[in-house]
């Protein structure tokens, strides 16, 4: 079976929070396997954990806020991106304020962190939902859809409506079955005030004239997305699309799939990949 992991070491990093604006360290644990993806807030006189689940997810006008408990955690999509490109499953992250800080502005520093981390297998298969039909929500002009996809691809379209995968378009969609996911993350970006968005905010590509500059703001959208998506809990097998969808969307559409078992079903794979070993009732 293909198995479960976790980061190999202890690792920290200091960044700036964005809505506080002051230095926020996060310091990275190795997890037993099935914690799934923790945040510890180190910061209260009582510590306390919320753990990245689509359940402990609460919407907001500026995105998604992580909250177990009545404690809360924010800004995580870019950390949470990080882990699930890099293919950990469990961890124990400890926070220092109520928000995962900025480093280096997006997904990249998080992913070359995870990487010097190293990584281990634990004594647990990997679990993963597998999209068995199309499923898809509309808010504003705007949409997020999974569908059945051998693998697992990501697709979005710009304000415009140009697709990800068309000539006139500054990206490519990620297609994480070919593509190292430290390769779709170099040069990715996202700029202050924009680290989560609502339904309609995502489509706010900013006008430039450097063609490099607007790539890499709309790759880091594409890897949010990525990070709203762990929160499944479960490797995801299926092919994601979208127009002008934030976290708040993307988390709507989570709770569309879940809410219908038709559309997906839990499996584990063969080390080999031989094939499905098992599928295990939704």
């Amino acid at each position: 079976m293909i198995k479960q992991r976790t980061i190999r070491r202890t690792i920290r990093a200091t960044g700036r929070g964005s809505d506080s604006g002051r230095p926020v360290s996060v310091t990275l644990w190795p997890a037993a396997a099935g914690s799934g993806i923790l945040f510890r807030r180190v910061d209260l006189q009582q510590p306390a954990l919320v753990k990245a689940t689509l359940e402990n997810t609460r919407e907001s006008g500026n995105g998604t806020i992580l909250e177990q408990d009545s404690v809360r955690v924010v800004n995580s999509r870019h950390l949470l991106a990080a882990l699930a490109g890099m293919g950990i499953d469990n961890v124990c992250a400890d926070l220092t304020a109520p928000e995962v800080p900025l480093i280096g502005g997006g997904t990249g520093p998080f992913a070359y962190l995870v990487q010097s981390a190293g990584a281990r297998e634990q004594d647990a298969p990997r679990r993963y939902l597998r999209v068995r039909r199309r499923v898809m929500v509309e808010h504003g002009g705007g949409y997020a859809l999974l569908e059945p996809f051998d693998g697992f691809r990501i697709d979005l379209e710009d304000a415009a409506g140009q697709a990800g995968s068309g000539p006139a378009s500054y990206y490519s969609p990620m297609d994480f079955t070919v593509v190292p996911f430290v390769s779709e993350v170099q040069g990715a970006f996202a700029p202050d005030g924009l680290q989560n968005s609502s339904p309609g905010s995502a489509a706010a590509v900013p006008e430039t004239r450097n063609s490099g500059c607007r790539e890499a703001f709309l790759k880091q959208r594409l890897l949010s997305s990525l990070g709203d998506l762990s929160l499944l809990g479960r490797t995801l097998i299926g092919g994601f699309s979208g127009r002008g969808t934030g976290s708040v969307l993307n988390n709507r559409l989570l709770r569309k799939l879940l809410a219908d078992d038709s559309a997906w079903d839990e499996v584990v794979f063969d080390p080999d990949c031989r094939g499905v070993l098992g599928v295990i009732p939704g």
